[in-house]
C-alpha cells in the first residue's frame, strides 16, 4: 500500500487520525497523528464528476451585415451612429466590415439602438473531475488539490 502523506509504498500501513482526517500512513509518518489501527486493505477514491450549466454570450455570425442594414434603414451614416452610441467611428467601421467583433457591451448598445438581435445566449454544460485517481492511491498532495 501507499502512504497518504509521503507516497512511499509499504507492505502495510497504519490507519491514523491526523488533524481529524483518517489517513493510511507508513510507520515513520504515523508519528504525525494518532494511530487507530493497522490497515491492510487498500482504500480507493472515485473521482467526483460534476456537471454545471454555464451560460455564455455569443455574437451572431453575420453581425456586420445586420448592423449595416439596420443603420441604412434609419438613414444614418457610420459617423452619426458612432456619435449616438458614444463610440468611435473607426470602431463602427471595423464592426460593420467584420474585421472586429463587438464586445458584449457594445453589442448590447447596438441591439438597443438599432432594434436588432446581435447577442445570443448559449448554455454549455462543463463536466469536471474533482480528483484525479491514480493506480497507486491518493497521497496528501492529491488531497491538497481538492481544496
Amino acid at each position: 500500500m501507499q502512504c497518504d502523506m509521503c507516497g512511499k509504498s509499504e507492505e502495510y500501513t497504519l490507519l491514523a487520525n491526523v488533524e481529524s482526517v483518517k489517513m493510511n500512513l507508513c510507520k515513520p509518518c504515523s508519528r504525525f497523528g494518532k494511530v487507530i489501527s493497522q490497515s491492510s486493505k487498500k482504500q480507493t477514491f472515485k473521482p467526483k464528476v460534476t456537471s454545471t450549466p454555464e451560460t455564455i454570450f455569443l455574437v451572431v455570425n453575420d453581425f456586420g451585415k445586420k448592423i449595416r442594414q439596420a443603420r441604412d434603414s434609419l438613414n444614418l451614416t457610420q459617423e452619426e451612429l458612432a456619435k449616438k452610441l458614444n463610440e468611435k467611428e473607426s470602431l463602427i467601421q471595423k464592426i460593420e466590415s467584420e474585421h472586429k467583433e463587438p464586445s458584449i457591451g457594445t453589442g448590447r448598445k447596438l441591439e438597443k439602438f438599432l432594434r436588432i438581435k446581435l447577442i445570443q445566449e448559449h448554455e454549455e454544460i462543463a463536466t469536471t473531475n474533482k480528483t484525479e485517481s491514480s493506480s497507486q492511491g491518493m497521497t496528501i498532495g492529491d488531497m491538497i488539490k481538492l481544496k
